[in-house]
């Protein structure tokens, strides 16, 4: 009988945990998509008089995205937007027509689709206007990796219309891609070989890049190495800049750590030569039917070169694999003219889809960003509101907003917010805040339940002990 009541202690236990109510979803891995940051408008010419008096921000957001979209169709049904609407004065007595860019974000990793289809779909939901008169708008792209702080002001210089210059990276630069052969290698009897190429030490001036491989550098040379992974392998190595006699160069070894005793022989040929300039080698780098201009081409591949040459000791870079927008970190912009008379004021809206980015430990977040650094380039700034029309409830944000409440209606007024930093805030499909609370509860019954039944068992048991010595 007593066994029958400790059990039915432990079973009621069980069920007053397990009753309460927590939020749960079928994500149980965690996941982490990167999504696509914007930013506010900026004018191109630093000394624009232009005054901004206010703006105002408005998240429409029915729905999260998908978890991927891999064709235009599914896209279409994506209909989460932000508005950014600025009323801007112009204080001098002259008409002002100025040149004015938007940040767009980086293509999501979850679209799945090329660019040009990425780039239709924008089109499609974005529109930008002045007084609700449409205006007409130009794309342009710059190179941003979304994993590096987005900077406005060497944006703006990678905007210009001409080539970058450069001393060394120039349009008619020499670009040489050599195809290198592994044949018949015995993978079998080296299954830990490693391709490896050797830099020469010569004193001449060259960029070169490899794809996917790993980099040895000392002050003055070079190593790249590939693990070898078929019987018959390709290789492809470009050379900006001064050539060199490559095959010399190449190298197997029997071994990660490539030592000179664990050198080995294999069939090592020159399968093609192929001699271009730098400008057509950018051209190169993206689809064919990419939106993406010659000159935003040559732009990216040289910001990019420049970039990751940074703090090099050997101008080696490990890359080469096509220029997709979301593989080459590629930042895409609106351009538009506007007009503001002497005196007045006009109103401009631009809308375009904005994208999260998505994590998910437990209960899925998805988080937003708002670059804050455009507003520094305005000659004033007269303050800011944000919008919130969404179901979905406020998690971890910069707005001091208190975990848990309703996004929906939600509105940051004017005076309350200064753009000393970007804006975040991540939205959640529930009221997390208070799960948290609920999993605290569950914790603390938890251990009252577990202290409870500890003391029925010890009871029990003494009253047994104590029973079987009388």
């Amino acid at each position: 009988m007593k066994k029958k009541v400790v059990l039915m202690l432990i079973l009621c236990c069980m069920v007053c945990v397990m009753s309460l109510p927590l939020s749960a979803t079928a994500n149980s891995a965690p996941i982490q998509w990167t999504g696509g940051a914007f930013g506010g408008t900026i004018f191109t010419d630093d000394q624009c008089p232009i005054e901004v008096d206010t703006e105002v921000l408005t998240f429409d957001l029915p729905h999260f995205p998908n978890d991927m979209y891999q064709t235009s169709m599914e896209l279409s049904q994506y209909n989460s937007t932000v508005t950014a609407q600025y009323d801007f004065y112009n204080p001098t007595d002259s008409d002002i027509t100025a040149t004015a860019v938007f940040p767009i974000g980086n293509k999501p990793q979850y679209v799945h689709l090329s660019d040009k289809e990425y780039i239709d779909y924008i089109q499609s939901k974005s529109t930008i206007s002045t007084n609700d008169e449409e205006l007409d708008r130009q794309l342009r792209f710059t190179y941003c990796a979304y994993t590096e702080d987005f900077e406005v002001d060497s944006q703006l210089k990678m905007l210009q219309t001409d080539y970058i210059e450069h001393p060394f990276f120039t349009p008619q630069l020499t670009v040489t891609k050599y195809t290198i052969k592994l044949s018949d290698f015995d993978i079998d009897t080296y299954s830990n070989a490693f391709f490896v190429l050797d830099l020469p030490n010569d004193g001449e001036q060259r960029t070169v890049i490899m794809q996917d491989c790993s980099i040895k550098t000392t002050n003055d040379s070079a190593r790249l190495s590939q693990y070898i992974v078929d019987t018959n392998q390709l290789w492809e190595v470009v050379v900006l800049g001064q050539t060199f006699d490559i095959l010399s160069q190449i190298k197997l070894y029997d071994s990660y750590t490539m030592q000179d005793d664990q050198q080995i022989s294999g069939n090592i040929s020159l399968q093609n030569t192929q001699t271009n300039t730098l400008l057509q080698f950018a051209q190169s780098c993206f689809e064919k039917d990419s939106p993406v201009s010659s000159t935003d081409r040559y732009n990216i591949v040289v910001s990019e070169l420049t970039q990751r040459l940074v703090d090099m000791p050997v101008p080696v870079v490990n890359m080469f694999d096509g220029y997709e927008l979301y593989n080459s970190h590629i930042m895409i912009w609106y351009s538009y003219q506007l007009t503001v008379n002497s005196n007045s004021t006009v109103t401009n809206n631009i809308t375009v889809p904005i994208f999260p980015e998505y994590f998910s430990l437990g209960s899925p977040k998805y988080i937003y960003t708002y670059f804050a650094s455009p507003a520094t380039k305005w000659s004033e700034f007269g303050g800011i509101s944000i919008e919130f029309n969404t179901p979905y409830y406020f998690g971890a944000n910069s707005l001091s907003i208190i975990e848990g409440t309703s996004a929906d209606g939600f509105v940051v007024p004017f005076g309350h917010l200064t753009l000393n930093s970007d804006i975040t805030f991540t939205l959640e499909p529930n009221n997390n805040a208070f799960n948290v609370w609920r999993a605290i509860a569950i914790i603390v019954l938890s251990a009252l339940c577990f202290s409870l039944i500890t003391t029925v068992v010890i009871a029990v048991i003494l009253i047994k002990r104590l029973r079987k010595k009388k």
